[in-house]
């Protein structure tokens, strides 16, 4: 997967966030900032709400995620 500012990660690993994303997020759990500190490819994650996800400095919705993801 790669962003519009040219920032490259293997596709599985965006996919497995997004899943643990969107199962914390479906919970209505507390357990969202788990996901912090996480790697994805290189990078870590910043911080993560039921909305958006900060990894470096992209942010990215969730429902640019899962838009995205459909499109698999």
């Amino acid at each position: 997967l790669e962003t519009s500012k040219n920032v490259k990660v293997p596709l599985y690993h965006a996919v497995k966030l997004f899943k643990k994303w969107k199962f914390l997020r479906d919970s209505e759990t507390t357990y969202l900032n788990n996901l912090v500190g996480q790697k994805i490819g290189i990078y870590e994650i910043n911080d993560v709400t039921p909305e958006q996800i900060t990894i470096g400095c992209h942010r990215i919705t969730f429902n640019e995620a899962s838009r995205l993801l459909d499109l698999l």
